[in-house]
């Protein structure tokens, strides 16, 4: 990888502009890297009357469960009242991909994936948690994971 700085009086906003022969796999995780950088590896989570902060790393996964968030960190579980894809924004782009329309999961959790049933997956989590991998989104995950 080649990199240079250019200096444009002009411009306030940081701009990088990256240039390959194609869009692949090596460009698609810089892209998420920069999207991450600066964010707060800390993550607030309003829970009735109090304001939980959790490391992101140690948030396993996200879903809707009727009409509430539910947050599954190595901790304990927290329900919450928010909309996932509000959520999701909040998320570090690199380490989290949403694998259904109602669950988003952590891939440093990811211990396993099987094949289920019509297309779907089921992926093993860490703490034995068990989700399944709608089939709309399994090219996003193994986009995700490399493969």
């Amino acid at each position: 990888m080649k990199w240079r700085f250019e200096q444009d009086l002009d411009q306030e906003e940081l701009l990088i502009t990256l240039s390959k022969q194609a869009y692949d796999q090596e460009v698609a995780a810089l892209v998420a890297y920069l999207e991450t950088f600066g964010q707060l590896d800390k993550l607030a989570i309003k829970v009735d009357d109090r304001i939980i902060l959790l490391a992101q790393a140690d948030v396993i996964l996200v879903e809707v469960v009727a009409d509430r968030l539910v947050v599954e960190p190595t901790s304990q579980r927290f329900e919450l009242k928010d909309r996932l894809y509000r959520f999701k924004e909040r998320l570090n782009v690199a380490d989290f991909v949403q694998i259904s329309r109602q669950t988003i999961i952590n891939i440093n959790h990811l211990k396993s994936l099987e094949a289920s049933f019509s297309g779907n997956l089921l992926a093993h989590l860490s703490k034995g948690l068990k989700t399944s991998v709608s089939r709309r989104y399994v090219k996003n995950l193994e986009r995700t994971l490399g493969i």
